[in-house]
């Protein structure tokens, strides 16, 4: 059974640092798109903000201390369900940045539910890939994941896709932009809940060993 002393110990295992310094990151840069810059969602800098919240949410699943939380008796996916779990914070935010443009334009203003399947696409996806190089061995992938997946959508506003995808228009008007996201999402929580697993687990070994005597 799970204590609130083993959820404290969690929460205070995630490197708290690098998840709130790409947070402001990422705050910064939507509240620029916002003012200096006011292109709104579907804009550059709105990508490059959504990538540093998804980047956010992928550094809490990082583990400096890999050892210490190790060797506590929880199962790997009760931990990346706990540290995930900011990836609901990097959603809101990208929410909140999307409802306070709409209010702002008049016109021109983009499908919400694109939006928010856009963005909740890029924070799973970044879940996604860290906690598969988690489980691959990686203790802190994080970096890695926010500075690709940056580059990934600098690099899709400047090279067409083929075909009749646009990746990053969020009009909600192309089927086939929908469908690019919806698959982005579920790769990454393939990606999210294969890294989860507690397939052979030193702690069920333990258990068996345990129920052998």
């Amino acid at each position: 059974m799970v204590t609130r002393s083993a959820l404290a110990a969690e929460l205070r295992a995630v490197g708290w640092g690098p998840v709130l310094g790409a947070g402001a990151a990422a705050a910064t840069v939507l509240a620029l798109d916002g003012t200096v810059w006011p292109s709104g969602p579907g804009s550059v800098t709105a990508w490059v903000g959504g990538a540093l919240l998804a980047g956010a949410a992928g550094f809490s699943l990082d583990q400096p201390a890999a050892g210490a939380v190790q060797s506590v008796p929880t199962s790997r996916g009760w931990r990346m369900a706990v540290r995930a779990c900011a990836g609901l914070g990097a959603l809101a935010g990208w929410v909140a940045y999307a409802v306070v443009w709409r209010a702002q334009l008049a016109v021109g203003v983009p499908a919400w539910w694109a939006q928010v399947l856009a963005g909740g696409a890029l924070v799973t996806v970044g879940l996604g890939l860290c906690a598969a190089l988690v489980r691959r061995g990686q203790d802190e992938p994080a970096s890695t994941v926010a500075g690709g997946l940056v580059f990934a959508v600098l690099a899709l506003g400047l090279v067409p896709v083929p075909g009749d995808v646009l990746v990053l228009d969020l009009s909600g008007e192309r089927g086939s932009t929908t469908v690019a996201w919806a698959v982005i999402a579920l790769l990454g929580a393939a990606g999210l809940a294969w890294g989860s697993r507690d397939e052979g687990s030193r702690w069920r070994e333990t258990d068996a060993r345990s129920a052998g005597h």
